[in-house]
């Protein structure tokens, strides 16, 4: 209640898995950056051109964003 001093814990699977989602959702930006920064300068290193990276770079975002866009489709 409002104004109370009562702690509520939850447990069980249902928060477990709510508080790991959102733990995964926190960290998933910084998770791709990674992917995508280290994919872009190896390829830079490798082709010596910035065009390449840059569009491999892109692929890669399109390719995740239709993945989830899948996964949404499916699971909704």
């Amino acid at each position: 209640m409002a104004g109370s001093e009562v702690t509520v814990y939850v447990g069980g699977l249902t928060a477990a898995f709510g508080d790991s989602g959102g733990r995964i959702r926190e960290r998933l930006p910084l998770f791709f950056a990674l992917v995508i920064g280290i994919n872009f300068l190896l390829l830079m290193a490798v082709f010596r051109s910035i065009a390449v990276p840059l569009k491999a770079a892109a692929m890669n975002l399109l390719s995740i964003g239709a993945a989830y866009g899948v996964l949404v489709a499916i699971f909704q």
